[in-house]
């Protein structure tokens, strides 16, 4: 299995299995979308409204964008006319290729809405869980964080403790094979006596 997944990963190409997909099918940052990285949902009314169609309305755009500037994308007439740069926009924020709405960006309606279809996705099969690794995502990057210096830690005070206690540990058997002997001696010395 190690091997397999070594020859995968040597001749495939990972980083395209995991960017985001457009509402057309196409993969953000690679084909004709190439510079164009992240997922923005354009419209987010109509895609909160309708969750199994939420992606659909996913276009790739240069960077995620801010309810302010323009927003690049590689093609203004693919899904929507002015490539998201409408009324419509939010705050984004990048989460591994996917522009996540800023909730405080977005107006009461696109709120509720949004909260809304957090609250369905959560109900699907797996959803709760994306939506709390989303969510926690800093207390689980510190866990690791914390994980790798306590490990180091440990390695650290083995290296310098490992002499003491090889010593220790041999020193231990001796004593211990001593202490079987004598035992094992004095044990035969009473079968001796009361025979």
């Amino acid at each position: 299995m190690f091997v397999f997944a070594c020859i995968g990963y040597a001749n495939g190409n990972l980083g395209q299995m995991l960017a985001p997909i457009n509402g057309q099918g196409d993969f953000c940052g690679y084909g004709n979308q190439v510079g164009f990285g992240y997922l923005y949902i354009y419209d987010l009314t109509p895609a909160t409204e309708n969750p199994d169609a939420f992606w659909s309305y996913g276009i790739c755009v240069e960077s995620c964008p801010s309810s302010t500037g323009t927003i690049n994308c590689p093609s203004a007439t693919e899904v929507t006319t002015d490539c998201g740069n409408s009324d419509t926009r939010y705050d984004t924020t990048n989460s591994f290729g996917y522009c996540i709405p800023n909730e405080d960006s977005l107006t009461t309606d696109e709120q509720n809405d949004y909260s809304n279809f957090l609250n369905s996705y959560r109900s699907s099969i797996g959803g709760d869980f994306l939506v709390d690794i989303y969510r926690e995502k800093w207390i689980i990057l510190m866990g690791v964080g914390f994980t790798l210096v306590y490990t180091l830690i440990y390695i650290k005070f083995m290296d310098y403790c490992a002499f003491c206690i090889s010593w220790f540990s041999m020193i231990l058997i001796q004593v211990a094979f001593v202490g079987i002997g004598l035992g094992v001696y004095y044990w035969g010395q009473d079968l001796e006596e009361t025979n």
